[in-house]
């Protein structure tokens, strides 16, 4: 991913995240106290997808020589740095979450949806196929 196609991607996350806020009825204050968490989450997230893609092409264990004779094989750091990213990536996420109100519309319909039991969940299937 070239520059200009990471900057469109960090910003059309912005966008995505600012738009739940606002849809959710938190003041435009509030985002704009958030806005560096958001940018930094929408980084990340970016960076994760650029990881992901590295990580795809290369192997789980690489060959290392520190000279001196010690050799050997090691864990690949790209996949130690992806489960940091992404531990820190899912709690700023989780932060932007949490602004959102508890007993919002989009709350109640998610609590209308929980099945309460292993029948429930029958019914809703039933239903969605129906």
């Amino acid at each position: 991913m070239n520059e200009e196609e990471r900057t469109k991607e960090i910003s059309k996350g912005k966008r995505r995240f600012v738009k739940i806020l606002r849809d959710a009825g938190i003041s435009k204050d509030r985002i704009s106290l958030l806005e560096p968490l958001i940018t930094e989450t929408a980084w990340m997230k970016v960076k994760l997808q650029e990881t992901r893609e590295a990580i795809g092409s290369s192997e789980l264990v690489v060959h290392y020589n520190n000279g001196g004779g010690q050799s050997g094989k090691r864990e690949n750091p790209l996949f130690r740095a992806y489960e940091s990213l992404f531990k820190i990536y899912l709690s700023g996420f989780e932060t932007i979450l949490n602004e959102l109100p508890k007993n919002g519309a989009e709350a109640k319909r998610l609590e209308k949806e929980k099945p309460c039991n292993a029948l429930a969940i029958v019914r809703a299937k039933h239903e969605k196929e129906a």
